[in-house]
């Protein structure tokens, strides 16, 4: 795998402007683990998936915010 960074213009706010070369399996990689980000965002976003800590929260009781009454 083979990426090749070169500084092509630093601009004033820190940032720059560069040229990035990849062979193609760097290529891939690359595609490969934005779009693993991506879907994990998605899923974390999403109102109808429910991970295994939503499930944890459902199952322990609430607490009862009422004092019980004496007899």
């Amino acid at each position: 795998m083979k990426i090749s960074c070169k500084l092509i213009k630093e601009l004033d706010d820190g940032s720059a402007i560069v040229s990035i070369e990849l062979d193609q399996e760097a290529k891939d990689w690359l595609i490969g683990e934005g779009f693993t980000v991506i879907m994990k965002e998605a899923v974390k976003l999403s109102k109808t998936y429910v991970s295994p800590k939503m499930l944890e929260k459902a199952k322990k009781p609430k607490k009862s915010k009422t004092i019980p009454k004496k007899k």
